[in-house]
């Protein structure tokens, strides 16, 4: 092959590159609109009303308990989807002088499912003073077992915690739960915290709530109107690209290309 044919060559190629950029940049975009692939989302949905003072509880004269209740909803609307999965249960500023009164449940309203949040056995006597984070996760404790190593005057520090039930105490401490009950549950209702307070003496309050949730999102369509340009540049792109490339050809027995 002559220099002159080798220089036509490299320049020949040279010219081709635009075309390359054209056409590989149109067919991205003319992609990303025909795709339209879903993702998720993990927003935070807060907004849950403060209780100002949850209701103390009662004993009648048999010694049968008549819980004090404080309610708390998160209304959505308009979202149009279901969860994935719920991740974790926030509580605020949530205050009282006797932990060992309570039992916190999350419930999405009309769907009839609930998860106990936390629910420490009757004697202990700790206070709640803080913000706590309920994730199902095995290396974390849970309230219950965090109080249960607090003297009675003690408070639980604010933090990540585990939720569970209801249990009875050392060594049968409250089962663990989860959230997977709600998974497919649409988002768009009422989320309600419930709070019930099981002895009198004791007080406290809220001051809001929040839940973290996977739930999917969909990449926006590119508008209509700019697709068909946008193939129509690619088209012409390709087409520049396989008139201008040189179409090299390699065989075993030759050491130098042929065109």
């Amino acid at each position: 092959m002559s220099r002159h044919t080798r220089k036509r060559k490299v320049l020949h190629l040279k010219r081709s590159v635009p075309a390359l950029y054209t056409g590989l940049i149109a067919l991205c975009a003319v992609s990303i609109s025909l795709t339209h692939a879903p993702v998720h989302a993990r927003p935070t949905f807060g907004g849950g009303p403060a209780i100002p003072t949850i209701p103390d509880g009662t004993e009648d004269l048999t010694g049968i308990p008549s819980p004090g209740v404080g309610i708390s909803d998160i209304v959505l609307s308009g979202t149009g989807v279901s969860i994935t999965e719920l991740q974790s249960v926030t509580l605020v500023g949530f205050q009282h002088t006797s932990a060992g009164d309570l039992q916190v449940r999350l419930e999405k309203v009309g769907s009839g499912i609930e998860v106990f949040l936390t629910a420490p056995r009757e004697s202990i006597i700790a206070n709640l003073d803080g913000t706590y984070t309920l994730t199902p996760n095995l290396l974390l404790s849970t309230m219950e077992e965090g109080l249960d190593i607090l003297s009675d005057d003690g408070t639980l520090v604010s933090g990540n915690y585990a939720p569970a039930d209801f249990g009875g105490g050392p060594p049968f401490p409250g089962e663990r739960t989860d959230f997977s009950a709600f998974d497919g549950v649409a988002l768009d209702g009422i989320w309600r915290l419930t709070i019930e307070d099981y002895l009198p003496g004791n007080t406290g309050s809220l001051q809001g709530w929040s839940f973290d949730a996977v739930t999917p999102a969909v990449v926006p369509e590119m508008p209509t109107g700019i697709l068909f340009p946008l193939s129509l540049i690619a088209l012409v792109g390709v087409a520049r690209l396989r008139s201008a490339a040189p179409n090299y050809r390699f065989t075993l027995a030759g050491t130098s290309p042929t065109r």
